[in-house]
């Protein structure tokens, strides 16, 4: 019986570490997707910028 219960207590810890790697992934491509920051913008927030820029400049016929 003894067992089973730290068997249960290791799952624990490697659902813990794995939840903690995957939002370590996670916040680094949401850094890179979508960095606010004005020197060096995300690919995301830099392409959108882009697109507003264009549809403004676009003259009326």
């Amino acid at each position: 019986m003894r067992d089973k219960t730290h068997q249960s207590g290791q799952i624990i810890v490697e659902y813990v570490l794995l939840l903690l790697v995957v939002v370590a992934i996670a916040a680094a491509i949401v850094k890179t997707v979508a960095s606010r920051d004005p020197s060096d913008p995300g690919f995301l927030i830099d392409a959108w910028d882009r697109m507003l820029n264009t549809i403004g400049n676009d003259l009326s016929d």
